[in-house]
């Protein structure tokens, strides 16, 4: 009697008396596999499944292919990492080759082998001299033999941080000729599918305006009368508003805050909500519009948006006593009497104003403003997600900055601190404070880095440019840029000259607005005293 083991089975032959049973794993090459979980013949013994035994029916061994799912992204002239993980399934042994499909021309990466149970590898993806704004779904294949399997990813060039992107408008630029509808554009909103609007005044009968354009910076002529629509609040018996002051919101939505008088004279807080075509929402107030409360104000400070719908609006009042009120509104226009019982007043004396405010994870809010008793005070505030100046907050919520004369913009990090842009005895200053408004010592020299060679610059924004980097943008004799470490205050070296860039441009451009976009890139608005009313600007950061 002989015997033969194979995997769990055992085969006997009763040669004795002539009988032969049908061994079921038993396959050469006429005879092929028929048991479905065992459909590959392992005619060597090869595969561990077998046992050593050839001519033996196993599950197929095969691989897997995997790899971070994450967007690649390299700057131009230079290279970016990936590692790739193959899973080898019942021992497949051979030898597997790595090879990249479908990068931008220019790019390139060296093809890879994975010798007899090695698992991972780690790809270079050269940008070489591939476009900056190249974008492009590359796969990862790997293959041995008959078999292939391949992971697919997006792949992203960027530019140098700093310069313009040239996928948008002409060269990095829109420039929007003078016409007589959008002579003082004012707001800048971006929505969530990367379209944008610039919303404004005029001198025209009805003297608002807006102007949708698509991500790549191309005035969109679907929209209104060749991508302006103008806007006639009188109609809706509101008159004499201030410009608009624009923020996405939910769902794609654009939103829009103004003070307005009604036909008694009487000064009202007006929210107004529109689609993406320009048209009020229905869903929102009153057929999109909801009026809220007799003000005395001539303007709205600022206002901010979150995820979730909620609408944060701070107005100087210049009645008696003078103060600032922030309220807050849900996301169909209804005041929100829970947050500091309807309203919160913060009185900073005379003259004051609220420069920026930003409404965090946690729904509390951060935001900067100015007041002025003969000299300037600026100032930083927080308030509770309840409507409360926050009082572990520095004194009362509120943080002075010790011989700061102006203060334009505070920007939340992702480690719960905050960096500041402003300006002291004439020069640029930055601060990074603390949770509790305290200076964060270890950023720059006791907690401020002063930056002498953006000397006539205003830097009028903050930007989390990402990898632990703060981007300050703002305007004057051109577009200024800087660009530091978040922790320590440094200036990056690789940006710009010694962390600082300049963009030039005839005439000369006066900083209205810049948003934060995916991709490590950055949306730019300003105006000008040229022939041009505007220009849009898109740079990497």
């Amino acid at each position: 009697m002989v015997t033969r083991t194979v995997g769990a089975f055992v085969l006997l032959t009763l040669a004795a008396f002539g009988c032969e049973t049908e061994d079921p794993l038993y396959c050469d090459d006429e005879t092929a596999c028929e048991d479905p979980e065992r459909p590959f013949c392992d005619l060597e013994g090869t595969y561990p499944a077998s046992e050593g035994h050839g001519r033996t029916c196993i599950a197929e061994p095969t691989f897997e292919l995997t790899m971070p799912t994450d967007d690649l992204y390299v700057r131009t002239d230079s290279q970016v990492e990936v590692e790739v993980m193959v899973v080898r399934t019942d021992g497949f042994p051979d030898e597997i080759l790595l090879t990249v499909q479908g990068l931008p021309d220019g790019a390139a990466a060296e093809p890879i082998s994975l010798a007899t149970g090695e698992t991972s590898a780690t790809i270079v993806l050269d940008a070489g001299t591939a476009s900056a704004g190249a974008e492009t779904t590359i796969s990862i294949v790997a293959t041995a033999g008959e078999r292939q399997r391949s992971a697919d990813t997006r792949f992203v060039v960027l530019g140098p941080a700093g310069s313009l992107d040239p996928t948008f408008g002409s060269g990095g630029l829109s420039i929007e000729p003078q016409n007589e509808i959008t002579d003082e554009p004012n707001g800048l909103a971006v929505l969530e599918d990367g379209t944008f609007f610039v919303g404004g005044h005029t001198s025209n009968d009805p003297p608002y305006f807006l102007m949708r354009y698509s991500a790549d910076g191309v005035l969109d002529t679907s929209f209104g009368n060749d991508g302006i629509r103008e806007l006639d609040f009188d109609s809706l018996g509101l008159q004499s508003c201030d410009t608009p002051e624009l923020a996405p919101h939910l769902d794609g939505m654009l939103f829009a805050t103004m003070t307005c008088s009604t036909k008694d004279d009487s000064r009202h807080m007006v929210l107004a909500r529109f689609r993406p075509d320009g048209t009020f929402d229905p869903d929102f107030g009153d057929d999109g519009i909801a009026v809220h409360g007799d003000i005395d104000a001539s303007q709205i400070d600022a206002i901010a948006t979150d995820e979730q719908g909620d609408i944060v609006t701070a107005v100087t009042i210049t009645g008696v006593p003078a103060h600032i009120r922030f309220r807050r509104f849900n996301s169909i226009g209804e005041a929100d009497e829970t947050f500091g019982g309807g309203v919160l007043m913060l009185d900073r004396g005379d003259s004051h104003f609220v420069n920026d405010m930003t409404i965090l994870p946690d729904r509390s809010i951060i935001g900067s403003g100015s007041a002025n008793d003969g000299t300037s005070l600026p100032f930083i505030f927080r308030i509770t997600a309840q409507g409360a100046m926050e009082d572990d907050f520095g004194t009362d919520g509120v943080v002075t900055l010790e011989g700061a004369t102006s203060l334009r913009t505070v920007v939340p990090l992702a480690d719960g601190e905050f960096v500041a842009a402003g300006v002291v005895n004439g020069e640029r200053v930055f601060w990074r404070l603390n949770a509790d408004g305290t200076l964060d010592e270890g950023f720059g020299q006791d907690g401020q880095l002063i930056v002498t060679a953006l000397e006539g610059a205003s830097i009028s924004a903050l930007l989390d440019a990402g990898d632990g980097y703060v981007l300050g943008v703002g305007g004057g004799d051109a577009i200024r840029m800087v660009r530091f470490d978040a922790e320590t205050g440094q200036l990056d070296s690789s940006f710009g000259t010694a962390g600082i860039e300049t963009v030039p441009l005839d005439p000369t451009q006066y900083f209205l607005a810049a948003v934060l976009l995916p991709d490590y890139r950055f949306l730019y608005l300003g105006y000008s005293d040229g022939p041009d009313p505007f220009l849009l600007a898109r740079f990497f950061r």
